[in-house]
């Protein structure tokens, strides 16, 4: 469901940029950056992983969605013999946007994946391995953003303290960190 909202206001924001453009003065420096920003847009490939149930055909089918295609670009290697995963994890790769559903939670390493957005309950080890898909450095990134839809980040500190630090004992000071820093502080 969220890759449909996504790509219908993906292309909607392409069509609004198009009229933008047309109203723009010839070679104003606003309208090139507008067609730079555009051509951006037009060249973003977006994906859905999910792992696979018997059945799942029919369940989504009854849900008004098409699995199928989804699961077969999931499926399939690319003219070069490459895996949705390999093109993901290719910062030269147009796929940029993936929706994931469990199956890339846990146990996948893509340095260059810079935002995360969370829609759905986590804690403990699973919430701590999937922000770590965004807080992975790479050359040109020094952390990444995550965006919590679901208040997930009320579990984050307990997630730190049973991940990242020893347990404090009754004659340690209880010492208080912050799990992420202001948006603001970052940019």
């Amino acid at each position: 469901k969220m890759f449909n909202k996504v790509d219908a206001h993906w292309k909607t924001a392409i069509q609004d940029l198009n009229k933008e453009i047309s109203q723009c003065a010839n070679d104003s420096p606003e309208k090139e950056e507008l067609k730079r920003y555009r051509d951006i847009m037009k060249a973003v490939e977006m994906a859905v992983v999910i792992s696979e149930e018997a059945g799942e055909e029919d369940k989504f089918k009854k849900r008004g969605l098409d699995i199928k295609r989804h699961r077969d670009r999931m499926n399939q290697r690319d003219e070069n013999g490459l895996t949705l995963e390999d093109n993901f994890k290719n910062p030269e790769h147009p796929l940029k946007l993936v929706f994931v559903c469990a199956m890339w939670l846990t146990g996948f390493d893509a340095p260059t994946v810079s935002t995360l957005y969370l829609d759905k309950p986590m804690k403990n080890h699973t919430l701590m391995q999937t922000i770590a898909r965004a807080n992975r450095t790479a050359p040109g990134k020094t952390c990444g953003i995550i965006v919590d839809y679901f208040n997930v980040f009320r579990n984050l500190n307990k997630a730190l303290a049973d991940y990242s630090r020893p347990k404090n004992d009754e004659n340690t000071q209880e010492q208080t960190e912050t799990a992420a820093e202001d948006k603001a502080v970052l940019f």
